[in-house]
């Protein structure tokens, strides 16, 4: 049996943790909804303001690595919106580095090779979206592109079939 310190040591300990949970809760929510604000401004054509609410949602330290690759991806789309192609890159290669299974950032990190004039190191980037998502039409069609580029008619005509 506890005695009556030891027992309000213990409550106080408890409630203190307790206290943490919901401010964790409220730092997270607040960066979720930071991350639709950003979702909508580029929706709408506002880079940078998507940028700035991406850039605050990162700002929260509870997000999860596979999230928080995610709210990067999304944010270097925006860069590249802005015509910011070393930050995209940034946030491209730190997506892949939190969370290599994200296929999106592959694919979307492809199309930034390509428009760049980089054909091969696109496809690289589209074969591992495959990879990770066999059924990912958007990659096939993306590397199918590339292929074509560097005159592999074939391999592109399988990739849009």
């Amino acid at each position: 049996m506890q005695r009556g310190g030891s027992m309000r040591r213990t409550l106080a300990k408890t409630l203190a943790l307790l206290a943490c949970i919901p401010a964790a809760a409220r730092a997270q929510d607040a960066a979720l909804a930071r991350v639709q604000d950003g979702a909508n401004a580029l929706q709408h054509g506002n880079a940078g303001q998507a940028v700035a609410a991406y850039t605050e949602a990162l700002n929260a330290q509870s997000i999860a690595n596979d999230r928080r690759a995610s709210i990067l991806n999304d944010r270097a789309v925006a860069y590249i919106r802005l015509g910011q192609t070393r930050a995209a890159f940034e946030d491209f290669n730190r997506a892949v580095q939190l969370f290599p299974e994200y296929a999106a950032t592959y694919n979307n990190r492809g199309n930034l090779l390509l428009a760049l004039g980089l054909p091969k190191e696109a496809v690289k980037d589209f074969d591992r979206a495959i990879v990770l998502a066999h059924g990912y039409a958007a990659a096939y069609n993306n590397r199918a592109g590339a292929l074509m580029k560097l005159g592999q008619t074939d391999d592109a005509i399988r990739d849009y079939s």
